[in-house]
């Protein structure tokens, strides 16, 4: 686990919402961790520890088949030695020259919850996108309709020690991000090891972090189903990085495990 000396912020927000003004203050520096303090009690009917594979709380298809140069596929979904794997691999199929895998949890979560998820990106070499999010397929019913991406590597290739995290309003079919963090490591790249990463949903805001240590706290009072909207789990292989690189596929991304905890404190 990395500590506050060693871990950088950098933090980018778009200028007409509130979010945090702390550009370049360190890990940890300017946060309060009373969200961490709440009763959290694990839920083990959503948690999974990935000791086999389990179709009751997870599916492997979206609501969208392809991801730029990827197509989804369930063959690139598998669990092994106590790992969910999802694979990035360099052949054709849906119209697509590369296939990749993706889950989405068959419950949703909504306010007072925490998701704590242990994993691993892609060897960064692959230039793939691997992303842990929240979301579900928009509806109109649902307007405006949430998307919390925890953790994305969009520049994998090109800077392997970050990720971005954002928050998605989605209305008509169209798409605001109310605001988003850049997040650098020190040292080190994401592929090189795992990282746990959690998303903390309460009354009048949410809360991330990665290791323990906290890289962004997003202020919901005046977006309450950012808080409250249910949202279904997802981790999933994507394109947004830019053309993959043959050379080092196939490659997976890891998860350790994915568990879910309740509180009923939401202050």
């Amino acid at each position: 686990m990395k500590t506050n000396q060693y871990i950088l912020l950098i933090l980018s927000a778009l200028s007409f919402v509130a979010c945090n003004d702390t550009e370049g203050v360190p890990f940890g520096d300017g946060y309060t961790d009373e969200a961490l303090e709440h009763n959290w009690v694990l839920d083990v009917s959503v948690s999974d520890e990935f000791d086999n594979w389990n179709n009751s709380k997870w599916g492997t298809s979206l609501w969208y088949d392809v991801t730029s140069d990827f197509a989804f596929t369930s063959d690139n979904v598998y669990v092994k030695d106590g790992l969910l794997h999802l694979a990035a691999k360099k052949e054709s199929y849906n119209g697509k020259e590369y296939t990749c895998g993706a889950v989405i949890s068959t419950t949703q979560l909504g306010n007072n919850t925490c998701v704590e998820i242990r994993a691993k990106t892609i060897d960064y070499r692959a230039n793939v996108t691997t992303a842990l999010w929240l979301s579900d397929q928009p509806a109109v019913e649902n307007d405006p309709n949430v998307e919390i991406d925890i953790m994305e590597t969009l520049q994998a290739k090109n800077a392997p020690q970050n990720f971005t995290a954002t928050v998605h309003y989605w209305e008509n079919g169209q798409d605001t991000a109310l605001g988003w963090v850049s997040i650098d490591m020190p040292t080190g790249n994401l592929s090189d090891d795992f990282h746990v990463y959690k998303l903390i949903r309460l009354d009048n805001y949410i809360k991330m972090y990665i290791d323990d240590i906290a890289y962004w706290e997003f202020n919901t009072t005046n977006y309450q189903n950012v808080s409250y909207q249910d949202r279904y789990i997802i981790l999933s292989v994507e394109g947004h990085a830019g053309a993959p690189v043959d050379e080092f596929l196939p490659s997976e991304f890891l998860i350790d495990y994915v568990r879910v905890f309740r509180t009923t404190n939401s202050n």
